[in-house]
């Protein structure tokens, strides 16, 4: 947990723009009679007493091998429609296998390719607290239904007091500081299907760019701003 201030999202035991760490404690959860847990203090839960399956850290020789471990087991477990993606059919050894377009371009190109995300930053002062940001591959025609590829979400608890917002954090922070918000989200999937169907040749740079430039798009969808801004 990097360093971070909570701007005017104070609670019952965080006070509106306190910076906080991996070291703050983590109210109201007492370690001792005199002292309380904080984010650093827990990263194993082997201090609370279990671990999972993928975490027992005791069963591997370094803790390189055991990331590597904890990175496989992710991947195996979180990476969903990509992976099937990816998954070759088991067939007989007598039997060919119908390879798909992004199969056969991935076995051409030595079993690599190119992960794509969408990495959106945004200034926390110029969007109310809560918002989401849609991104969907638009048809060729308007009458074309576009694809959903993907949300990145923000949400936080609104502020009254916009008045007294701007002037606490121009004390506290100064005049220029702006908090940037920054949010990811993979597509790759939604590419492949697109290789598959013949939409794409490859997600090689070369060609994903320009289709990106020509039929990416997306909306901001907020409450206080009464609904669509694009």
């Amino acid at each position: 947990m990097e360093p971070s201030n909570i701007g005017p999202h104070g609670n019952v035991y965080l006070e509106d723009y306190q910076q906080v760490s991996g070291d703050t404690p983590l109210l109201p959860f007492r370690k001792t009679a005199a002292d309380f847990w904080s984010p650093n203090a827990c990263r194993n839960t082997t201090v609370l007493g279990y671990a999972y399956p993928e975490t027992q850290r005791w069963q591997y020789p370094s803790d390189q091998t055991y990331q590597r471990a904890a990175t496989s087991a992710i991947s195996t477990l979180y990476a969903g429609r990509t992976r099937l993606q990816l998954t070759t059919p088991a067939v007989a050894a007598t039997t060919t296998a119908a390879a798909t377009a992004f199969g056969e371009s991935l076995a051409g190109n030595n079993n690599t390719f190119t992960e794509w995300t969408i990495d959106t930053q945004a200034v926390a002062s110029k969007l109310p607290p809560t918002f989401v940001v849609g991104f969907s591959f638009v048809g060729l025609f308007q009458s074309d239904p576009g694809v959903d590829v993907g949300s990145w979400m923000v949400l936080m608890p609104d502020d009254d007091d916009d008045d007294d917002d701007d002037m606490r954090r121009s004390l506290l922070l100064g005049p220029h500081a702006e908090k940037v918000l920054h949010g990811t989200t993979s597509i790759t999937s939604h590419l492949i299907d697109l290789v598959n169907a013949g939409k794409l040749d490859s997600l090689d740079v070369v060609d994903v760019v320009p289709y990106l430039r020509d039929y990416l798009s997306c909306n901001v969808f907020t409450v206080s701003w009464g609904g669509l801004c694009t």
